[in-house]
């Protein structure tokens, strides 16, 4: 009898140990006291970071599958129900009567929309699952998720589907997109919590603001994504509300807001707001996007300099085809330009979320900072601002030798600008000297064509070194201007003294 005994003692250690075993495998998964989820701040903007959480929210709720919701921002040509359903792998019916539209209503741009999702557990991560053919060779994993859906997949967890070479995504290629989005936890549904929405922070939002939009607690939205009160959230990034009931149609005006009247302007002059880096207005991130296109063709200039004075060298920098540089400006894809000439740059121009603007990416070498970056390298073709809003890391935390994401700044025609002709816009940069008037002589525009363009009046100042939008009716041509001194190009270093920074600015001459 004892060594039977002993037997089945020893039989019942064994699967109490098993069992113990798979408890403890399990229980973070059922029990988060003090929150949900990680909030992933902008670290999705590094596809080479391999954080678990980029990838989606960890299956940690009661149910393996339940009723969520996303947030997506219309804009062309997912304005309507049935075209953002089709996107989203969402019922056009549910999406309507979720925001109390019809099926096939052409929806304002930039205005946010709920989508009703079925969110599943597919180990480890919730998802929703959908599907995206690629349609441009220019296309990546990163424009895919922070452009096509605005954020609300990641590269790393479109890659972890799919295991092609980020750069090689061909035309017509299939891709499994998982969406993400989340169910609640044990704790959320003693709350009363019954569903989550997966909500897409603006440039204006705070945890407060996003709060009182939903009428929920600000509590529990800390709790939900492992925040702080002084938690600090970024534009184009996903964060979770818990709510007990459905979510009701966002009643809240498009930020930014239309440009409605025939005679109104298309984008804000950005002035020199772009040489504070903690200047945070939206019309430093970009310039927003309109409601007639969510794509286009359009231009930048640059002045050569050495080592960036060929086609090739200027087109590996900028993220354009050195042979369409080379086209544009009658020169041969090798040729050595002068230096401080100003060269015309083709670029396929996309709203991304709020801006439109062309991705390229920059190796950063030692002592670089967003602002030299930004103002050196780039030239003023993006500003701080806009780089760390879309960049995982911090002002003073740049290591030698990782690649930056950089949201080279464009824009596409407005309806009125449309109507009147218009089929391109130039970003071009204000060189010291110029005037509006100067600037139309230049190009053979209308001076008023202009100031409408970028909100200015006949007696506004422009600065030197800043972008400014030229609208044109044809594509342009080679500049031809004769630099002078007074064109020399601006070096800017940024000394830290402090709470204070001061901005010295050398030129350069040829």
């Amino acid at each position: 009898m004892i060594g039977v005994t002993r037997m089945e003692t020893s039989k019942l250690i064994s699967i109490w140990s098993l069992f113990l075993v798979a408890l403890l495998r399990w229980t973070p998964h059922l029990s988060s006291v003090e929150a949900q989820q990680t909030y992933k701040e902008n670290k999705q903007l590094n596809c080479d970071n391999d954080l678990n959480y980029t990838d989606g929210y960890t299956c940690n709720g009661v149910e393996s599958s339940c009723q969520a919701y996303l947030t997506f921002r219309s804009n062309t040509p997912f304005n309507s129900p049935a075209d953002i359903g089709l996107l989203l792998g969402s019922e056009p019916t549910l999406i309507a009567e979720a925001n109390n539209i019809s099926n096939f209503e052409i929806i304002s741009t930039d205005t946010q929309i709920l989508i009703p999702v079925n969110c599943s557990c597919s180990r480890p991560y919730y998802q929703h699952k959908t599907s995206y053919r690629s349609s441009s060779r220019s296309e990546t994993y990163f424009t895919v998720a922070n452009n096509t859906y605005q954020g609300l997949t990641t590269c790393h967890a479109l890659m972890a589907q799919k295991p092609y070479v980020d750069s090689n995504l061909t035309v017509g290629q299939n891709l499994e997109v998982p969406l993400r989005c989340a169910c609640p936890t044990s704790n959320q549904s003693v709350a009363g919590v019954k569903y989550l929405l997966t909500y897409m922070v603006t440039s204006d939002d705070s945890l407060s603001s996003i709060a009182q939009l939903f009428g929920v607690e600000q509590q529990s939205i800390l709790l939900a994504n492992e925040l702080f009160l002084n938690s600090t959230i970024f534009p184009f990034t996903p964060i979770l509300v818990p709510f007990n009931s459905k979510p009701s149609r966002i009643q809240r005006a498009s930020s930014p807001p239309l440009l409605s009247p025939p005679q109104s302007p298309n984008q804000t002059y950005v002035a020199n707001k772009q040489l504070d880096c903690k200047n945070k207005v939206s019309y430093t991130y970009g310039y927003t996007c309109n409601d007639v296109k969510s794509s286009c063709q359009a231009y930048l200039t640059f002045r050569s300099i050495p080592p960036y004075n060929s086609p090739a060298a200027i087109g590996l920098l900028l993220g354009s085809e050195p042979s369409l540089i080379a086209e544009a400006n009658n020169i041969s894809n090798f040729a050595t330009i002068s230096t401080d000439t100003q060269i015309l740059i083709p670029v396929n121009c996309s709203c991304s979320g709020h801006y439109y603007q062309y991705n390229t990416s920059y190796k950063l070498s030692s002592s670089e900072t967003y602002f030299t970056v930004s103002n050196n390298t780039y030239q003023g073709l993006t500003t701080c601002q806009a780089m760390m809003a879309q960049n995982p890391y911090g002002e003073f935390e740049l290591p030698t030798g990782i690649n930056l994401n950089v949201p080279l700044r464009c824009a596409c025609p407005t309806s009125n600008q449309t109507a009147a002709g218009v089929n391109y816009l130039i970003t071009y940069m204000v060189t010291q000297g110029d005037s509006i008037h100067a600037i139309t002589q230049l190009f053979g525009v209308e001076q008023q064509s202009i100031l409408d363009a970028n909100q200015l009046s006949g007696d506004s100042l422009i600065f030197p070194f800043t972008p400014i939008l030229i609208p044109l009716k044809g594509r342009p041509s080679i500049i031809r201007r004769v630099t002078t001194t007074s064109n020399r190009r601006p070096v800017f270093v940024g000394v830290d003294m402090g709470a204070t920074s001061v901005t010295n600015i050398f030129c350069i001459g040829a």
